[in-house]
């Protein structure tokens, strides 16, 4: 599906608001989510067997976050798009990154090691994966290994779409800076795009006033406002 480039049209300048439209014309995602989740969020706190210490510093937010709209589905015009979650303060040493295509079969499969929480991680397919398909849905699920042998470990899910855009938005991209680039994929409904292309400016320049109110202002518009304040791990 083609964007159309006036409708993504914005305020390109420095100081343009960042939020995030959703799309319109886009069908529900072709996938199917497990019960274990609720809005895309964890029912209950990450870890079951997480200790006291720990579950006092749990004041906020308790459960894993998929950065996705509403929705669940994010879209993206990248083959290999970059996959964001919300991790809270925890026990979990690890976190599993499975994506799956619309008939659920696995199209990859990484463990990393979990380091400082809580905060935004992040996930890449690898430059040599195939990538995803245009047209394509894809199911994304990061779990928390807490124990190797617990059946108590929570995951959260989500869709992503890959879509090609007009010839026209590629050039407003290609004549765009870094920011401006933030701001069309915003208004277009681009998720994916967006909030990875932000968060790169956010975590390059931790002290830039505009890129840490952009980011409020991106995670206010899908209401994860109460995450916003987390810090950005590679």
């Amino acid at each position: 599906m083609l964007v159309n480039p006036m409708q993504a049209q914005a305020q390109t300048a420095k100081r343009s608001k960042v939020t995030f439209e959703p799309p319109k014309g886009q069908p529900a995602p072709k996938v199917t989510f497990g019960g274990g989740t609720r809005n895309g969020r964890v029912d209950s706190d990450l870890c079951p067997q997480a200790s006291r210490t720990i579950a006092r510093q749990n004041a906020g937010v308790k459960s894993m976050v998929p950065l996705l709209p509403q929705s669940k589905l994010g879209l993206t015009t990248s083959s290999h798009p970059t996959f964001m979650v919300y991790v809270p303060k925890t026990n979990a040493k690890e976190l599993e990154f499975k994506l799956e295509d619309a008939q659920a079969n696995e199209v990859y499969q990484t463990t990393v090691k979990l380091g400082a929480t809580p905060g935004f991680v992040s996930f890449n397919l690898p430059e040599n994966h195939r990538g995803l398909e245009v047209g394509q849905d894809y199911k994304w699920v990061v779990g928390a290994i807490c124990q190797s042998n617990s059946s108590e470990s929570r995951f959260v899910e989500g869709a992503v779409r890959r879509f090609e855009v007009s010839s026209a938005f590629k050039g407003q991209l290609n004549r765009a800076k870094a920011f401006e680039q933030v701001v069309l994929y915003g208004k277009a409904g681009i998720w994916l795009d967006a909030i990875s292309s932000l968060a790169v400016i956010k975590r390059n320049q931790p002290g830039n006033a505009e890129a840490i109110t952009a980011w409020r202002d991106m995670l206010q518009s899908v209401g994860l406002d109460a995450i916003a304040e987390a810090p950005i791990y590679n």
